[in-house]
């Protein structure tokens, strides 16, 4: 009897043993913290684009990259920008037995603009900002279209002639989890060429070229006999004047001589203005040749035609007159625009055969527009845009 009752003593202390052993268990599990799951920030690809527009102010046109505007004239400064981008932050969430941990969405940030910085040649000129600029979605604006901004771009207005910049740079908002890049410029700049004389090129054909001499090669001019000696002098000074604008060679060679047909690069003188069919009203003329009908460039010699009765001019007036045609040579128009003078262009009317001097501050040679329309243009990048006049 007393053996039973041991054997029951030990079973009970037994499971009594198990029991504290079972419970210490499932304390220190209950109390145990969760293990821990790191969850990296999960931002999307991130897209960004500044567009640059110039208008005149009154929205009649719309300058061209390489465009040509006026001076003293109001112009607006517009930019569309949108960008793209977010980042979804998470969490680590634990559960079940045993303990299982995954990321879990949390908060997503989204990209969003601040302001964008307008400049021409450097110079701030405005900003453009979004509105309501506590918006946390807003992610494009346009100046043009008054689409999430009150902004109407930024005002520009040149008195000088010369070459003008548009640039900008445009902040993005920062986000908790660094979404990139936080500032970035324009898509592209515009440049625009100011100028007072509204440029015309000399154009035709199908489709349209700009008919020019070869954009390299010396540029010779010829005198074919004695009866054109006069011209020699005011030959000279023309194409020394055309060399300084160009940077290139222009010559009148010495003696008589006569320009083989096949020389684009040769210029001859005549006195038959006015006597052929067709013949242009004017003092004289440039005779042209045949062209490449892709490029426009001259494939034979050409020449400047006075009128029958042309000696017995002032010097500076077949001056002006002998570097007027040369200019039809290199690839411009006459400029008889009403914002052109005698004194902002060679390529105006000019002073026919007069005997007595030009007025004072008349162009003898190419102005600075003048030779600005044939190196970024007709030389350059064919861009024959105009706006402003």
């Amino acid at each position: 009897m007393r053996l039973a009752v041991a054997s029951v003593d030990r079973a009970v202390a037994g499971n009594l043993l198990f029991g504290l052993i079972v419970g210490l268990l499932v304390t220190v599990s209950a109390h145990a913290p969760a293990p821990q799951l790191y969850c990296p920030p999960l931002p999307s690809i991130t897209t960004q684009s500044a567009m640059l527009k110039v208008k005149k102010a009154d929205n009649a046109c719309t300058i061209a990259d390489g465009g040509y505007v006026k001076t003293n004239t109001s112009y607006r400064l517009h930019i569309a920008v949108e960008i793209t981008g977010d980042c979804g932050t998470s969490k680590s969430e634990c559960s079940g037995l045993p303990v299982v941990c995954s990321c879990v969405p949390s908060i997503t940030y989204i990209r969003t603009l601040q302001q964008s910085y307008l400049r021409v040649n450097g110079t701030l000129r405005g900003s453009v900002a979004a509105n309501p600029s506590n918006d946390p979605t807003i992610q494009n604006y346009d100046t043009e279209t008054s689409t999430n901004t009150t902004s109407a771009g930024a005002s520009w207005l040149t008195l000088s002639e010369g070459q003008f910049l548009y640039t900008s740079l445009t902040n993005a908002l920062a986000t908790p989890c660094n979404l990139e890049p936080t500032q970035f410029p324009h898509d592209q700049p515009v440049t625009m060429h100011a100028m007072a004389c509204k440029p015309e090129w000399f154009t035709g054909g199908s489709p349209t070229v700009n008919f020019h001499g070869p954009p390299t090669g010396t540029v010779t001019i010829v005198v074919p006999s004695a009866a054109f000696e006069d011209a020699r002098g005011p030959a000279q000074q023309a194409a020394a004047d055309w060399a300084a604008a160009l940077g290139r060679t222009v010559t009148v060679l010495p003696g008589y001589n006569t320009c083989a047909p096949t020389d684009p690069l040769c210029i001859s003188f005549k006195n038959d203005q006015g006597t052929q069919p067709g013949d242009p009203v004017g003092c004289a003329s440039f005779g042209t040749a045949s062209y490449d009908p892709a490029t426009g460039v001259w494939q034979g010699s050409t020449s400047v035609r006075f009128e029958p009765k042309w000696m017995g001019g002032h010097a500076d007036n077949l001056r002006r007159t002998i570097a007027h045609e040369i200019g039809h040579y290199f690839g411009l128009f006459n400029r008889l625009d009403a914002s052109c003078t005698y004194s902002n262009t060679l390529m105006g009317s000019t002073s026919r055969y007069a005997v007595q001097a030009p007025a004072s501050g008349t162009a003898l040679g190419p102005t600075a527009s003048d030779e600005a329309a044939l190196p970024n243009s007709t030389y350059g990048n064919q861009v024959r845009s105009t706006c402003g006049w």
